[in-house]
């Protein structure tokens, strides 16, 4: 990770270099929100699942909430 920047366009750069590590901090965010708790250790297999899926359409936030709501992790909490 480049962890160095001058402004808001070179922040802007070194974030989407890494879309991955992005979704998998949103989705985890999210689904500590949507259930409350925190994630233990099993949960990632699920949020690398997700994140595998975001992937392959682009990103979109529409599909990360329905993903988290869809999952075991929200369903069974």
């Amino acid at each position: 990770c480049r962890c160095r920047f001058d402004g808001v366009q070179e922040f802007r750069s070194v974030l989407l270099a890494e879309p991955d590590q992005i979704a998998r901090a949103f989705v985890t965010k999210l689904v500590m929100y949507a259930t409350g708790s925190d994630l233990q250790y099993a949960d990632r297999v699920v949020v690398e699942e997700t994140v595998n899926r975001l992937r392959e359409s682009d990103y979109g936030v529409r599909l990360a909430s329905h993903e988290v709501v869809q999952s075991s992790l929200f369903l069974n909490r």
